[in-house]
Parts: structure tokens; C-alpha cells; sequence
């Protein structure tokens, strides 16, 4: 759940809103109020989806 994300790291969903939303764009994530959730899309590709979100 999103609230989570908070509450373990507290961080602000605006610090991967960037990656969320292109993870999103490329069919990787799905987004509803309450949580993310990968595709099937996401899981062939799931090193492409957590690239998104690594420190270059």
C-alpha cells in the first residue's frame, strides 16, 4: 500500500513520483488511490521496472 511507503521509509511519494510514472507510462505498474500494483508486463521485465528506480 502507498501509505506504507511512507511510514518505512519516510520519504514522500513525491521522491519517486518521477519513476512511478514511468514505470506506469511503460506498462511495467498499474496506480489506484491506495496502492501500485505490477503487470504482467512488469514481471516479464521486472529488471527494466526496478532499474527505474536505481541511483545512477
Amino acid at each position: 500500500p502507498r501509505v506504507e511507503f511512507i511510514a518505512y521509509t519516510g520519504l514522500c511519494e513525491d521522491v519517486i513520483r518521477p519513476q512511478l510514472d514511468e514505470a506506469i507510462a511503460q506498462g511495467y505498474l498499474t496506480e489506484c488511490a491506495d496502492y501500485w500494483q505490477i503487470t504482467e508486463h512488469g514481471k516479464l521485465f521486472l529488471n527494466s521496472l526496478l532499474e527505474l528506480f536505481l541511483a545512477e
